[in-house]
């Protein structure tokens, strides 16, 4: 798998580069950052060392001449799911679920009507080509 740049200036931190590459856009002298100034990415084959164990390279990984984390994680980044107690507290969830389920149920809607419309107009057309 690759990962694809297709602007500048992006902040990349928090994420598990694993047998991937990093791809820019050709001739383009592509600058980003890929940490927040405290903690980077993990990097399966980053292969320097940590020696205060704070699980962060002491070194940098290096991506190209331009682009480097300077703070690369030893360990994959956690994958966090919300659980009972976050969804119960944060209802940002379910607002943005009500919007789906309204913009699917419009969808469904405008579809019907527009199937009804669409069989009206073909019997309609087929009617009068049997007047004839």
């Amino acid at each position: 798998m690759h990962f694809e740049l297709q602007c500048l200036n992006n902040t990349i931190y928090h994420n598990n580069f694993v047998s991937n590459y990093i791809r820019f856009p050709p001739d383009v002298d592509t600058v980003n950052s890929w940490d927040n100034g405290e903690e980077g990415n993990y990097w399966s084959d980053y292969n320097g060392t940590d020696t205060d164990g704070d699980g962060i390279g002491n070194t940098p990984y290096i991506i190209d001449e331009n682009n480097q984390d300077r703070y690369p994680l030893m360990n994959p980044v956690a994958l966090e799911f919300p659980n009972e107690e976050t969804l119960s507290d944060d209802s940002s969830w379910r607002t943005s679920l009500n919007i789906a389920l309204f913009l699917t149920a419009i969808l469904i809607v405008l579809t019907i009507i527009l199937g009804v419309a669409i069989y009206r107009r073909r019997k309609r057309i087929s009617n009068i080509e049997d007047c004839k």
